[in-house]
């Protein structure tokens, strides 16, 4: 059996609530939602057997087992789409530097990921740069195309005026 486990910040309740939604559409079935005190998240999980291999990425740490976007996304702009939305959604975000410009960045200590993560948004046209830790994007014009293109379906990503 595999377990497939996502943690959100409970004050996030609009995107736990749009997470648990896709799970239960996608894998026609119910997922659980538990807050976990000692850590302070929401983890959605959801089980499945062979869970793993049909979504073609690994049970386990994603960042031990250096995981790459699997095969399957590669072949569609679209699940490529989807794919930096989602990732984006949990582990990327959108700061301000210098008063006033805009950065898009995923940050992960999985270095695999990252590469793609860089190679995926380099498909699309964009043109991220990349240094330790972090893929970003800084073009002003580029920050509002991923907006319109990527469509983030965190409200937290767009907390800041006219994205």
């Amino acid at each position: 059996m595999s377990i497939f486990e996502i943690y959100c910040n409970p004050k996030q309740k609009q995107y736990i609530k749009y997470v648990k939604t896709l799970l239960e559409k996608f894998f026609k079935k119910k997922s659980y939602e538990y807050f976990r005190r000692d850590a302070g998240v929401v983890l959605l999980e959801i089980s499945k057997k062979g869970l793993d291999k049909l979504l073609g990425y690994p049970a386990g740490d994603k960042i031990k087992n250096q995981s790459t976007i699997p095969d399957w996304i590669w072949a569609s702009k679209l699940f490529i789409k989807s794919f930096l939305r989602g990732y984006f959604d949990t582990d990327g975000c959108v700061y301000i530097t210098g008063e006033k410009y805009k950065i898009i960045n995923y940050r992960s200590l999985d270095l695999t990921l990252l590469k793609d993560t860089k190679r995926a948004l380099e498909y699309l046209g964009f043109h991220p740069f990349i240094r330790p830790g972090n893929v970003e994007l800084g073009r002003m014009f580029e920050i509002k195309r991923f907006y319109r293109i990527i469509k983030p379906a965190n409200l937290r990503h767009y907390r800041f005026d006219n994205i």
